[in-house]
């Protein structure tokens, strides 16, 4: 019998209804198998097919007795070895579907674990590739932090290395401070910034003197044959550093000592 769904009545097949036929025109129907008797005595529609296919059973047999006078009819016996033959190679078929299908699952399967994989890997791919842009950027971020500590400690010795004192200069202002030359009054401070400026003040003569003022290399950066008292010296026309000034009268020195131009943080 065949089930349409899981809701629906299931009725006789055409083999079944063919087996059921061929017993009732020979008048052998009581052979029939009782299951199949009683479901055709309970549905309406495989009563109504048996009856027709009956009786399409009958003419035919007709036909053939009328075509073959002189040949004497005898009872048809179904041929029970092509039954068993044919319901083999129904269940044989059947087999071959579902085990085709469940192949066609199975290969199913295996297919869309394939594409997952790939997409799968596909993806690692890329956040790999990802992982290894990040990587080249954080290692280019870390040269050029490299660098800039490098031009720091370069730059932070190189201002270091501007305010390192002259040693000859250094002995000349010991031996001016023993010597007792002359007193100014300014400038008296040390350390000053870039925009500001210095002024030369002193009580006693001379009324002029000659200013000479050299970075902490030694080196003469600034020369003035003459300033008064009150002078002004600015000191935006000199980098941040160490600078000694001295002061002549008559080509004879009278006073050294140094000052500081320090970064406008470092004040």
């Amino acid at each position: 019998m065949n089930d349409l769904d899981n809701n629906s009545v299931s009725h006789l097949d055409d083999l079944e209804l063919a087996m059921a036929a061929d017993l009732l025109v020979e008048n052998r129907y009581e052979h029939l198998d009782p299951v199949v008797s009683n479901h055709i005595e309970e549905c309406e529609v495989c009563s109504e097919k048996l009856m027709k296919l009956a009786d399409v059973v009958d003419e035919m047999d007709e036909q053939d007795s009328t075509l073959l006078p002189d040949v004497k009819k005898t009872k048809r016996v179904p041929n029970d070895w092509l039954l068993a033959a044919s319901v083999v190679f129904l269940l044989i078929l059947s087999f071959v579907v579902w085990r085709g299908r469940q192949e066609y699952q199975e290969l199913s399967m295996k297919y869309k674990v394939l594409v997952d994989s790939v997409e799968q890997s596909e993806s690692k791919q890329l956040r790999l590739e990802e992982l290894e842009k990040s990587l080249e950027r954080i290692e280019l971020q870390q040269d050029s932090l490299e660098k800039i500590r490098e031009e720091i400690a370069m730059n932070e010795n190189a201002i270091a290395s501007l305010y390192v004192p002259n040693q000859n200069l250094e002995e000349e202002i010991a031996r001016s401070l023993r010597s007792g030359n002359l007193e100014l009054t300014s400038p008296v401070e040390t350390d000053y910034q870039r925009n500001d400026h210095l002024t030369f003040l002193w009580e006693s003569e001379p009324a002029q003197l000659g200013l000479v003022v050299y970075n902490n290399q030694g080196l003469k950066v600034k020369m003035i044959s003459s300033i008064d008292k009150g002078f002004v010296l600015p000191l935006n026309q000199f980098n941040i550093g160490m600078y000694y000034y001295e002061l002549y009268y008559e080509n004879e020195l009278v006073k050294i000592n140094k000052f500081n131009i320090l970064l406008d943080e470092l004040k």
